[in-house]
C-alpha cells in the first residue's frame, strides 16, 4: 500500500496497549519483569556483531505473516489440570486483592477514587482494557467475536485485525461501560477480566513506544517539553523529538497529582479492583497462561494461537516500522528525518530484546539498498536478516530485555524514583509487585 493510501483510522497518532500484545508469549518466553527483575546478572563479556550480507530466505518478501487457529487437542487430563492449577492461581490473586482492599477501605483516597477506565463486553466476555498490558490482544478478540471489524478485509482469526483499527476503527455490537459507572458493578457480575504489569516495566514500554519512537512527539510530548524544559528552543518545543527517560519520569511526577495519560496512568486508577469484583486479575508476565485460561473457562479455546515465536516477531517488526514511517505525515515539518527513525527503531528493538545490542546500526546496508526511497520495505529486510543471523548462530538475546531497562532505571535519581515507586505504590502492592527494583 503506498504510503499516501493510508487509511483515515491510522491517521491518529497512537500505537496503544503493549509492545505488541499478540507477541506476549515471545516477551514472557525472554525476560522475567515481576519482583525477580532484580535478581538478574548482567555478563561482562558480550560479543560485538555486525550485519554480513542478506540472508537467503529473510527479509519482507520471505516473511510468513499469516497464522492459524490452533488444531492442537491437549487430553482432558491435561486440560482439567491446567484449569484447575490456574483457578488456584487466580484465587491466591483475588484473595490478596481483597485483603489490600480491606485494609485501604477507611482511607480517604480510596474512599474518592472514581476508576475512569473503560469495559469492552461481548457475549460472556467483559474486558476492563489497560493499555501497555496487553490490551491489543484482548481488543482483537472482542472485535473478532462480534464481527466489528472492517468488513472490506478478509478476517480469519483475530490477529488479521489491522492493528490501528482494532482501537481506533469504528464499533456497533461491542458494549462500551465506563468503569466509574455504579451500574457496571452490577452488570458484570461475572466473567469480567483485567491484565496487570509491573509498573516499572509499564512505563518503560511507555517512554519506547511513545517517545523513543515519534507517536507522542507532537502531543503529550510538546507538553512534556513545555513544563520539563520552559527554556527550551524552539525546535525543541517544536518537534519534541528528543526526550530523555529521566525527563519522561519527572512529567509523571509533576502531573500525578490528577488524571495522567492512559499509557501510564496507575492500573487502580483504571480498573481498581476495590470497586469493581474481578473474575480474572491476569498478569502480562504471565499473559500466555492465563490468556489460555480465559479463553478455555468461556469455551473459546479454538482462538488460541499457534504462531511460532519468530512469527510474532516479524509481524512486530513489520508492524512498528510501518506504523512508524506511516507517522511522517502527520509529525510538524522539519521533525521527522526517516535516517533518524531507522535508528530509534533499530534501539527499539534492542531494548526489546530482538537484536542484540552490539550489533551496530547498519547505515552502510540500508544505504546500498536504497533506504530514503523505500524506508518500510527495507528497514523492515534489514532488521529480519539481523534477526535471522542471531538466529543461525545462535546469539543470546534471552536477558537482554530486562538487562537494558534495568540499566536505564540505574540512571533515574534515587530521589525521582522514589517519587515514582510512592505514585505506584498501590499497583505494587495490589497486585504483589516489588517496588525495590535494586537490591
Amino acid at each position: 500500500m503506498p504510503l499516501m493510501r493510508i487509511k483515515w483510522y491510522k491517521i491518529v497518532g497512537l500505537l496503544l496497549c503493549t509492545s505488541g500484545v499478540s507477541y506476549v508469549a515471545y516477551h514472557n518466553g525472554l525476560i522475567t519483569v515481576s519482583s525477580e527483575v532484580s535478581k538478574i546478572r548482567r555478563s561482562d563479556k558480550q560479543p560485538h556483531f555486525s550485519l554480513g550480507t542478506r540472508l537467503r530466505g529473510s527479509g519482507i518478501n520471505a516473511i510468513k505473516m499469516s497464522t492459524t487457529i490452533s488444531n492442537l487437542r491437549p487430553t482432558a487430563s491435561d486440560t482439567s489440570d491446567f484449569m484447575r492449577n490456574q483457578t488456584m492461581v487466580m484465587r491466591n490473586r483475588k484473595s490478596w486483592v481483597k485483603e489490600k482492599c480491606q485494609q485501604y477501605s477507611g482511607t480517604s483516597y480510596w474512599k474518592t477514587l472514581q476508576p475512569r477506565g473503560n469495559i469492552w463486553s461481548y457475549g460472556s466476555l467483559n474486558y476492563c482494557i489497560i493499555p501497555k498490558v496487553g490490551c491489543t490482544f484482548w481488543k482483537r478478540i472482542l472485535r473478532f467475536l462480534s464481527k466489528d471489524y472492517a468488513r472490506y478485509e478478509q478476517i480469519r482469526k483475530p490477529s488479521d485485525i489491522d492493528k490501528a483499527y482494532v482501537h481506533y476503527g469504528r464499533y456497533s455490537n461491542i458494549r462500551q461501560t465506563p468503569a466509574y459507572n455504579p451500574i457496571a458493578r452490577n452488570l458484570f457480575s461475572k466473567n469480567i477480566f483485567m491484565f496487570t504489569r509491573n509498573p516499572y516495566a509499564r512505563l518503560w514500554s511507555a517512554y519506547i513506544d511513545k517517545f523513543l519512537l515519534p507517536d507522542f512527539w507532537y502531543t503529550d510530548g510538546q507538553d512534556i517539553i513545555e513544563l520539563i524544559r520552559p527554556d527550551g528552543s524552539e525546535y525543541e518545543r517544536h518537534c519534541a523529538s528528543d526526550i530523555t527517560f529521566n525527563e519522561f519520569l519527572m512529567y509523571i511526577n509533576m502531573t500525578s497529582r490528577g488524571p495522567m495519560n492512559e499509557h501510564w496512568e496507575r492500573i487502580h486508577w483504571l480498573c481498581s479492583p476495590c470497586h469493581m469484583t474481578y473474575d480474572v486479575i491476569g498478569k502480562l508476565e504471565t499473559f500466555s497462561d492465563d490468556s489460555e485460561y480465559i479463553l478455555k473457562k468461556n469455551h473459546l479455546q479454538y482462538l488460541q494461537d499457534s504462531a511460532t515465536k519468530l512469527d510474532k516477531i516479524e509481524n512486530e517488526v513489520v508492524t512498528l516500522v510501518q506504523y512508524n514511517f506511516e507517522l511522517e505525515y502527520y509529525t510538524p515539518m522539519g521533525c521527522f528525518n526517516r535516517l533518524d527513525v531507522a535508528q530509534r527503531l533499530w534501539t527499539a528493538f534492542q531494548y526489546n530484546g530482538y537484536i542484540h545490542k552490539n550489533t551496530e546500526f547498519p547505515q552502510q546496508i540500508l544505504d546500498e539498498r536504497r533506504f530514503l526511497p523505500n524506508p518500510i520495505e527495507v528497514l523492515t529486510d534489514v532488521v529480519m536478516d539481523a534477526i535471522h543471523h542471531q538466529i543461525n548462530n545462535n546469539v543470546e538475546t534471552r536477558t537482554q530485555k530486562s538487562e537494558m531497562m534495568l540499566d536505564a532505571y540505574r540512571n533515574v535519581p534515587t530521589e525521582l524514583l522514589e517519587k515514582i515507586a510512592e505514585i505506584y505504590k498501590y499497583d505494587f502492592e495490589l497486585f504483589g509487585y516489588d517496588e525495590v527494583l535494586f537490591k
